[in-house]
């Protein structure tokens, strides 16, 4: 007789089997429209990219946009040192995560050019999103779910971002979402090995990039949404904490060793620094001061230009925190105004510019165009819109809260994970860090269509809280 794993084992592929020939044509229609996307784009960029912040062409090398991962790559096969140093022998940090450089390094190593490795992403992603749209449509409905991996599938941002594979986005993505995923099966049905795994994908999310690390405080809140007893739920969180550390801790045991810190990165305390404190200094006196400029270039000197050398990031954090506490309140309200910025912030003036040899920011930017019709203009334009009518949809999702839905658990999950998200991207808001969210939040973005446009078209109506 099987055993109870074993068993479980068999009956979630006979279920998944059973789900991918019952919805086979949406599948492949998700799988197939997001490939096509990707590779037309792929196919573009290798026979147009006119030079502008794309190494599509050419042999894995440093020397492209986030070339960190792949130097850490290099610096992993020529000296077995994790680091993301130019030095020779390199000086060993913890700047940034392995795990996507291990994902470079067989293309690396063979010499493979760059597309290679961005064709393979584009599949991984591809299927990820038929996945997502088959577990998905059992929360929100077919329509919902197949709306939302279609505009992932199809969004020009996460077309183009998806064939760059120096940036850990893409590949964090399924693991980050994948967590998702497995907190609405256990909203629904509390199992603690549903609960387990997805502490499993976190941590490995979090070896791709640090984003999803701190998402360990709302392990007791998840519990809350299953409404599973407050016994349960601390030992669930704190089991479920267990195993997160225990599959980041070879990494956080070499960083203690050889760098004696336990940080999962040190990019925070440089990015709390050049990112948060300098942007707050900019916002609130237009110029950064004196005392902040030197503070920087002395630190910068001290250690040969070397951002992320040994004890450069403590010195960093002190810096940062030092001018943010000089006046709290003021950085509340800086940091509140900047959160808009992780929805309407978008790069397709930078796809455009990409495959011409000359400047187009000025075609793009609605302000200096000669014409409001011209194509760049329009383009970058959608882009805009997009940002907005996702911040404009979001905002009014909260309103499906104050319905009798009985979803609404699933709507909190979804407002969750985009909330934390957005906290730890602000101000820095780069249009890829709203990647690995998107599919929640454009869940959100059509249920809330569909909700007022329901109640618009409505013979009768009927109070919000119906």
């Amino acid at each position: 007789m099987a055993n109870g794993p074993a068993k479980n084992s068999m009956q979630f592929l006979k279920i998944l089997k059973q789900e991918l020939y019952e919805r086979r044509k949406a599948v492949v229609a998700v799988f197939s429209i997001a490939l096509l996307m990707r590779i037309v784009a792929l196919v573009l960029i290798i026979n147009l990219d006119a030079g502008h912040g794309s190494v599509i062409n050419t042999t894995l090398d440093p020397n492209g946009t986030s070339g960190e991962y792949i130097q850490m790559a290099l610096n992993i096969i020529n000296h077995n040192t994790i680091s993301i140093s130019t030095e020779i022998p390199p000086t060993p940090n913890s700047a940034r995560t392995p795990l996507h450089a291990f994902y470079l390094l067989p293309f690396i190593y063979f010499e493979l050019p760059y597309w290679t490795a961005a064709l393979i992403q584009d599949f991984i992603i591809s299927a990820f999103l038929a996945i997502f749209f088959l577990s998905a449509k059992n929360f929100f409905g077919k329509k919902t779910a197949l709306a939302a991996t279609i505009f992932f599938a199809v969004e020009p941002a996460s077309v183009f971002i998806s064939n760059d594979a120096v940036i850990t986005e893409t590949l964090m993505t399924p693991f980050f979402m994948g967590a998702f995923l497995a907190y609405l099966h256990f909203i629904r049905t509390p199992k603690r090995r549903v609960f387990y795994f997805a502490a499993i994908l976190l941590a490995v999310a979090s070896l791709m990039r640090p984003i999803p690390f701190y998402f360990i405080i709302f392990f007791p809140f998840i519990g809350v949404l299953s409404r599973i007893p407050a016994k349960k739920i601390a030992v669930y969180s704190v089991t479920a904490a267990v195993i997160f550390f225990i599959i980041l801790s070879p990494w956080l045991i070499r960083n203690k060793i050889v760098l004696n810190t336990w940080q999962i990165s040190s990019i925070q305390d440089y990015n709390l620094y050049m990112r948060v404190a300098a942007n707050f200094c900019f916002w609130s006196e237009g110029a950064c001061g004196k005392e902040f400029v030197s503070s920087y270039d002395t630190l910068y000197k001290e250690h040969d230009y070397d951002i992320y050398h040994r004890h450069n990031p403590e010195k960093y954090r002190e810096l940062g925190m030092r001018y943010i506490l000089s006046n709290p309140l003021k950085f509340f309200v800086f940091y509140v105004s900047k959160m808009p910025d992780f929805f309407l912030r978008n790069n397709y003036a930078d796809i455009i510019q990409m495959f011409s040899q000359r400047s187009i920011y000025e075609r793009a930017n609605i302000r200096t165009t000669s014409s409001l019709f011209d194509p760049i203009a329009l383009f970058t334009l959608s882009g805009k819109l997009i940002g907005a009518s996702l911040l404009g949809l979001f905002i009014a999702s909260f309103a499906l809260l104050f319905t009798s839905r009985p979803d609404k658990r699933y709507l909190i999950l979804c407002m969750l994970f985009i909330l934390y998200t957005m906290l730890v991207s602000t101000p820095a808001g780069f249009v890829r860090y709203r990647l690995p969210i998107l599919l929640p939040l454009a869940i959100l973005s059509f249920e809330t269509i569909y909700f007022f446009w329901g109640r618009f078209f409505e013979k009768e109506k009927r109070p919000l809280a119906d």
